[in-house]
């Protein structure tokens, strides 16, 4: 993942799933965001799945 945010890559994660997991503070790349701008960037944007 970290290669793929060097190469310009935008990674998002859901805070509320961070805190479930108690994986919060571990975060080494992309950015904390919420379900519903994920969702939005998901239908709204070109994306690659892998």
């Amino acid at each position: 993942i970290k290669k793929l945010a060097e190469l310009g890559v935008e990674i998002a994660a859901c805070g509320i799933c961070l805190d479930y997991f108690g994986v919060k503070d571990k975060l080494g790349v992309g950015s904390i965001t919420n379900m519903y701008a994920i969702t939005d960037a998901i239908l709204g944007d070109n994306i690659v799945k892998l």
